[in-house]
């Protein structure tokens, strides 16, 4: 019999620490930008075919 092996298993975790520093000069060169308008969501399953 063949072996049933559970492909959605997650990987391992690695957690790292940053100094302050360190996570500011990240800030710095990957700063978040808002966008003007919000992004719409995507429908997957439009609302009428859920009735």
């Amino acid at each position: 019999m063949a072996e049933n092996k559970n492909l959605r298993q997650h990987g391992e975790v690695i957690t790292w620490v940053m100094t302050e520093e360190e996570r500011l000069e990240y800030i710095k060169k990957h700063p978040i930008i808002p966008t003007e308008e919000p992004q719409t969501k995507l429908q997957v399953f439009p609302m009428s075919d859920w009735m």
